[in-house]
């Protein structure tokens, strides 16, 4: 009789352990899973292969990913060894660049992110993660490449660990020369931003010079909830335009001379080839953002959507296995 009731206990338990389980995968089924494989278990290539709501998705590595930082310090670079002190990324694009196609899609990332951000003491030595803003994760490095990496790699995290190829850290303080070395930037207005500057009517066509350029990509009322969101879509769209700006080789011809008026506010991983390939790339019309909801506060916070990151990571990087 006694071992009936162990034996009833044990199979109690047994079932107790199943149904968690059991609920746990019923919560998880509409998040994307890694497929593992003799090739990619356990290697840091295991994002080729993902499983979302019951379908299988392959990597497309015909992609390469670039990160843009625009960081807002007002003076030219200069390394610091005070973490915490070098500056903060006011801007992440990500170039997603399409090598068969020769295309670039922009897919923008708000600096008011929360995420674990990695905290760093002054002799450079990881304390511990904390919740924060995207863009301080940039201010625990020496403001050189060591914050750009710092950044670099935590943006790879957000995107399910998809790798980023190279970065480039542009002081925005440096916009002015560069549009000006430039000979302006070609750019239609799609929306009203008469409140940045009177010419910029929504149907304007301008040729940006610096200082107009610069007063585009940095303003924003601080007062009003939201307003990262509407200068994001500037960023990109300035981006764009400069993109379009450098194309049919006009880029390679200029990049001894922009590379020359850059080099006081650039940070970059990047080799001037690859610099100059850039230009070879065809900018897509549409602007992606990591989707998510904004919570109003004295410093706003801006909370990833993660089903529809997951949805969006699919559309951008992956095909169904059997397309």
């Amino acid at each position: 009789m006694k071992g009936k009731q162990i034996a009833i206990i044990i199979m109690s338990m047994i079932l107790a352990v199943l149904s968690i389980v059991a609920i746990y995968i019923f919560r998880q089924q509409d998040k994307a899973t890694v497929v593992e494989d003799a090739n990619d278990m356990d290697t840091p290539s295991s994002y080729l292969n993902i499983e979302y709501q019951g379908e299988y998705y392959k990597f497309n590595t015909n992609l390469e990913l670039v990160l843009f930082m625009g960081i807002d310090r007002k003076h030219e670079v200069e390394l610091t060894s005070e973490s915490g002190e070098g500056g903060q990324s006011d801007s992440l694009i990500l170039l997603v660049l399409d090598k068969s196609k020769k295309t670039t899609t922009l897919v923008t990332i708000s600096r008011e992110a929360m995420v674990n951000v990695k905290m760093y003491d002054r002799k450079g030595d990881y304390i511990q993660d904390y919740q924060a803003q995207i863009a301080l994760q940039y201010s625990y490095g020496d403001s050189g490449k060591k914050s750009a990496q710092l950044t670099k790699d935590l943006v790879s995290e957000v995107i399910h660990d998809i790798p980023i190829r190279s970065y480039l850290s542009l002081d925005i303080a440096g916009i002015p020369g560069i549009v000006d070395a430039i000979g302006g930037v070609p750019i239609t207005m799609n929306n009203d931003y008469t409140e940045v500057d009177p010419a910029f009517f929504r149907g304007a066509q301008l040729t940006l010079d610096g200082e107009q350029a610069m007063r585009f990509v940095q303003h924003r009322n601080t007062e009003e909830s939201g307003s990262n969101i509407v200068r994001m879509e500037r960023q990109s769209e300035f981006i764009r335009a400069l993109f379009a700006a450098l194309g049919n080789g006009k880029g390679k011809n200029m990049v001894g001379t922009l590379l020359e008026v850059a080099e006081p506010y650039l940070i970059t991983d990047m080799s001037v080839s690859s610099i100059e390939k850039l230009a070879d790339y065809d900018m897509e019309e549409e602007i992606r953002q990591v989707p998510g909801t904004i919570i109003a506060g004295e410093h706003d916070e801006f909370y990833i959507d993660e089903a529809g990151l997951q949805e969006l990571l699919i559309k951008t990087f992956y095909f169904k296995k059997d397309e």
